[in-house]
């Protein structure tokens, strides 16, 4: 049998006296297809969070194709890919820019896919160079970047920037 994708034991993560996640235990194999479901604070985006080194756990360890991503974080995330549900962008930084950012952790960025997805996401060409605006999803009024059904274009853009060929997870 392979080794697990995704491995947890006893991960557990507090925020003061609030403990978000308590002892889980979770085991992946490849090929399978897990989801997290639970009400508003039961730990589902801590664990993910601590699964790609962006929260430490107070107890227990992560393993994300059988590295620590504490120490081996630029090899965990090559391999995968996250969309929060929350996105954020460097406020300074153009779409281009933060699609350029997101390829340089990539050993083989697919310009095809990131072009096929601007389109489909509507982010036209013109629109990659516009400075997307501090603190907000969306970009300025009448810049093209927000706005549409389906949700906004700064959640479309960071899909087409997170999805490659052949991610793993």
């Amino acid at each position: 049998m392979s080794d697990p994708v995704i491995e947890i034991k006893n991960l557990s993560r507090r925020y003061g006296k609030l403990e978000a996640v308590a002892r889980l235990n979770l085991t992946v194999p490849p090929g399978r297809c897990y989801g997290f479901f639970g009400r508003n604070g039961a730990g589902k985006t801590t664990t993910v969070k601590c699964m790609l080194n962006l929260l430490r756990p107070d107890a227990g360890t992560v393993r994300v194709f059988g590295k620590d991503p504490r120490t081996a974080e630029v090899a965990v995330k090559s391999r995968l890919s996250y969309v929060p549900d929350a996105v954020a962008f460097y406020p300074w930084m153009t779409v281009r820019g933060v699609l350029d950012y997101l390829a340089s952790f990539r050993e083989h960025w697919n310009a095809g896919i990131e072009a096929d997805l601007l389109g489909r996401f509507r982010l036209p060409c013109p629109l990659v160079d516009r400075v997307l605006e501090p603190g907000a999803r969306r970009g300025p009024r009448g810049s093209g970047v927000s706005g549409g059904s389906g949700g906004d274009r700064g959640d479309r853009m960071a899909c087409a920037g997170y999805r490659r060929r052949g991610q793993e997870v």
